[in-house]
């Protein structure tokens, strides 16, 4: 007798070898195999196979062989559970019976009979098929026992320096203080009466009429009316322009001491507007170097505490990362022991059906030797 392929899960190979549910007896073998992507809501293990398409596992009695590949359509579907009720089969053939030795005559010998099946054998138990559906593991719920809590990183605080403090607030030296203001002397033009009191307009005024009458008197005409006449005449056209030059004296020496003054005050200013401008300049250098140093004070106390806050930080890190690693290798060991877990039950499933097969086909060929002797 031997195993049609609804009978036979192909045991010499992969699982993911075998012909899916619904394969045509006799049809040409072309294995598809399957390789395990993830399990899905309702708990069913979806694969992908060779073609491209996504299976899921189908055990029961009413799968053949117990087990089997079947497409998958999503969660809900009804892949992996058993199908409805199908209608009867036809009862099959009676199963022929091996071949049995004919009795011979001779010698007294009793006529032939039916050959009895050897000791220990029986028709029912060789023709019983595998009736053991795999029961897949079940799946871990939620992380394993052993497997520790997610490590959290807890970064250390900063501690801040106190905050910049700038120097008290800058204090400008005392207001420029102008000198006097400049006061314009009043311009006195002379008089008649301060031309005579000049000495020297009276002394050429004499010394004209002198030479005047000396003249006069060379040409004997010193007591005449014309002589006095001519006396009073030079006398005023002395006194006319005798004012004006005392005038334009006096005139150039107004401007002159205007200018002086003028000078005096100017210089007076800007001695004053310089003394000033150093105090200030002074007062401000003096407070940009007290904000600079305090403001230098700050940024090295800022950049301690970043120093010693990255330190820690590093610190930190340097402790969470191997706790971090630690349980990333457990979780991926608890996520890999669940893939094993399904291995190594179907393996025994699949171990007990090659120990169930080796007895059957050992059975029948000690029977047909047996049957043949």
């Amino acid at each position: 007798m031997a195993f049609n392929q609804e009978d036979d899960p192909n045991p010499a190979a992969e699982p993911s070898d075998r012909l899916g549910e619904g394969a045509a007896p006799g049809s040409v073998y072309n294995p598809i195999y399957y390789s395990y992507l993830y399990t899905d809501a309702d708990g069913k293990r979806v694969f992908q196979g060779t073609d491209g398409q996504l299976y899921t596992e189908a055990f029961g009695e009413d799968v053949p062989n117990g087990f089997a590949y079947v497409p998958y359509s999503g969660p809900g579907d009804r892949a992996g559970q058993p199908p409805p009720a199908a209608e009867p089969s036809p009862a099959p053939e009676p199963t022929p019976a091996p071949p049995q030795p004919t009795g011979g005559g001779g010698g007294g010998g009793g006529g032939g009979g039916a050959a009895a099946l050897p000791p220990g054998y029986s028709l029912g138990d060789l023709i019983k098929k595998w009736d053991v559906p795999f029961t897949p593991p079940a799946p871990q719920q939620g992380p394993p026992s052993w497997l520790p809590a997610a490590p959290s990183f807890t970064p250390p605080a900063f501690q801040k320096p106190p905050e910049f403090t700038p120097p008290e607030q800058f204090t400008a030296p005392a207001a420029f203080q102008a000198p006097a203001a400049f006061e314009l002397p009043t311009f006195t033009a002379p008089t008649a009466e301060s031309i005579q009191a000049d000495p020297s307009y009276q002394a050429r005024l004499a010394e004209g009429q002198r030479a005047l009458e000396q003249s006069a008197a060379g040409r004997g005409i010193l007591r005449t009316g014309g002589t006095l006449s001519d006396v009073l005449k030079y006398g005023q056209q002395f006194a006319s322009n005798e004012y004006g030059n005392i005038y334009d004296r006096a005139a150039h020496q107004y401007a002159t001491d205007v200018a002086n003054k003028l000078n005096a005050y100017q210089t007076n200013y800007q001695t004053a507007l310089g003394s000033y401008n150093t105090n200030y300049q002074n007062a401000m250098d003096a407070y940009k170097t007290k904000y600079q140093n305090a403001l230098n004070t700050y940024q090295t106390n800022y950049q301690g505490a970043l120093d010693a806050y990255n330190a820690q930080y590093k610190s930190a890190q340097d402790v969470f990362a191997p706790l971090m690693t630690e349980y990333q290798t457990k979780a991926q060991a608890a996520q890999r022991q669940g893939e094993l877990d399904y291995q190594r039950a179907y393996q025994q499933w699949l171990d007990s059906y090659n120990m169930f097969r080796q007895g059957q086909n050992d059975a029948w060929q000690k029977l047909y030797a047996y049957a043949s002797t």
